[in-house]
């Protein structure tokens, strides 16, 4: 059922609160007669001691008149907030508000530049500004049918938690369709959750959701297909497999960029501002026309039960140095990811980098290393040679220095040093549109 906005109180609740508030009207009306008829001329009367009692005990008599009215008046105000405190709670049960388990269990906390931020996969408060958007809820038997029974030879990527497959809906669309490979009771809540939170989002750079599975233990997002693949896919194709993809020009890395920094502005701009979290190569989709889409959104970024250690190393290479220090989520820990992902679409690298030879014991070693440790040192040498793809033939090399130069600023060590998003997708829309007036502004503004 859908939450209407108003408090709901059940009629237990409802008798409660007006057997109080007459309680709280007769308190009312008899101290207002005592009030009415003090300012009257009253016959002299001669005292005796019984008089002088009755008068001292009405004075008592008044006086707790008084304190029980504003008893009464309290105890109605306190059952009213308990109970719309409750009918909240009772309206956050439907399948498309569900929400997921408190992120404080994990240990996570979220801050925004200046605010709270809703942080995908955080806790039930974050949900009220969510619109109450419905996605367009599949059988099994459909997903299964636009599949082909969920045929090997439509898997597209099958690795991680998920199995993403190549299918077709009844109306002839081409979808992808992404199914959880362990789908357990206790997330059902955060997955529902999720997929409110993603209908809710429409933008020309983030990927769309078509609608989702939830029958039984199912967990399946049936996504917009994106024909040429991920990022990831084309920066570093794999030769061996026949995978014979031209390289990406600069320009159009440039607007990958640019395209990933608008879709990530509209998250941080919402009221509360969305922390995707997963902001990585493999999440940034390509069109046929290679215009880029951020997908991830309403996704489980862990298993329920995986410690912290193998979620830092599911994302080495572009998790925030200060996140493994403070544990505290931040729209400027997703700075850090783009410039991670910048620094790809510069080398064609991965986010960690096993190339650097070490003299270990008169023997030569490889140690692993963050692409940031190994490309932000050449860069500030300018040995720019060392750190573009060798597969790019022609660039400008004024724009590629303002290129590096942006990486370099999304990947600062300190957060506060780090800029906003919204500079950023100015710089990066200037970059893929260059003009002399618009790289002249860059090296002022990049200095």
């Amino acid at each position: 059922m859908e939450p209407s906005g108003l408090p709901v109180f059940q009629a237990p609740k409802r008798l409660a609160i007006a057997s109080d508030a007459i309680v709280a009207v007769a308190f009312v009306a008899l101290a207002t007669a005592g009030v009415a008829n003090a300012g009257r001329p009253q016959p002299r009367i001669l005292l005796s001691s019984t008089g002088t009692a009755t008068i001292v005990i009405s004075v008592i008599i008044g006086v707790l008149l008084v304190a029980l009215v504003a008893l009464g008046v309290k105890m109605l105000l306190d059952r009213s907030k308990a109970s719309k405190k409750s009918a909240q709670s009772e309206g956050k049960t439907s399948a498309t508000t569900t929400t997921s388990r408190s992120s404080s269990a994990s240990g996570r906390r979220m801050r925004g530049g200046g605010g709270a931020v809703h942080v995908v996969g955080g806790t039930d408060e974050d949900d009220a500004d969510i619109p109450r958007t419905r996605a367009e809820k599949w059988t099994l038997a459909e997903v299964a049918e636009a599949t082909g029974e969920f045929a090997q030879e439509n898997v597209i990527e099958g690795e991680g938690q998920s199995v993403v497959l190549r299918g077709r809906a009844r109306d002839g669309r081409e979808v992808a369709v992404k199914r959880c490979k362990q789908p357990l009771p206790e997330s059902q809540a955060l997955f529902l959750r999720e997929v409110m939170l993603v209908t809710s989002l429409r933008h020309p750079n983030l990927l769309s959701l078509i609608g989702y599975c939830d029958e039984g233990s199912e967990q399946i997002l049936i996504l917009e297909h994106m024909p040429y693949g991920s990022l990831a896919s084309w920066l570093r194709p794999h030769a061996d497999a026949g995978d014979s993809r031209p390289p990406l020009s600069f320009d159009q890395r440039v607007k990958i960029a640019a395209d990933v920094a608008r879709a990530v502005e509209f998250l941080h701009s919402q009221p509360k501002p969305i922390v995707h979290r997963d902001i990585k190569t493999e999440t940034i989709l390509l069109d046929e026309s290679l215009n880029a889409k951020l997908g991830g959104l309403g996704t489980r970024k862990h298993l329920p039960g995986e410690s912290s250690r193998v979620r830092v190393q599911r994302r080495k290479g572009y998790l925030d140095p200060e996140y493994c220090q403070t544990f505290v989520v931040t729209t400027k820990a997703e700075i850090f990811a783009i410039g991670v992902v910048i620094l790809e679409l510069i080398t064609g690298r991965p986010p960690v980098v096993e190339e650097e030879v070490v003299v270990k014991a008169g023997r030569n070693t490889k140690r692993a290393v963050t692409l940031v440790q190994w490309a932000i040192p050449k860069i500030k040498d300018e040995n720019y040679g060392l750190v573009v793809d060798e597969r790019l033939e022609e660039y400008d090399a004024d724009s590629l220095e303002l290129f590096m130069k942006i990486a370099m600023q999304c990947v600062n060590p300190l957060r506060r040093n780090r800029p906003d998003i919204g500079p950023i997708a100015a710089w990066l829309s200037d970059l893929s549109n260059p003009n002399a007036a618009s790289i002249k502004a860059l090296k002022a503004a990049l200095k």
